[in-house]
């Protein structure tokens, strides 16, 4: 998101079998998102 970039927790937090969840409208895909799906 544009008004608050980064990620509110720690990437290496992040390891499959895990939900991720962001309730925003825009962007779709935020740094967290991107960061669960490792893109």
């Amino acid at each position: 998101m544009a008004a608050h970039p980064g990620l509110p927790v720690p990437a290496e937090l992040l390891r499959p079998g895990l939900w991720v969840a962001n309730v925003v409208y825009l962007p779709l895909e935020t740094e967290l998102v991107l960061a669960a799906i490792g893109g």
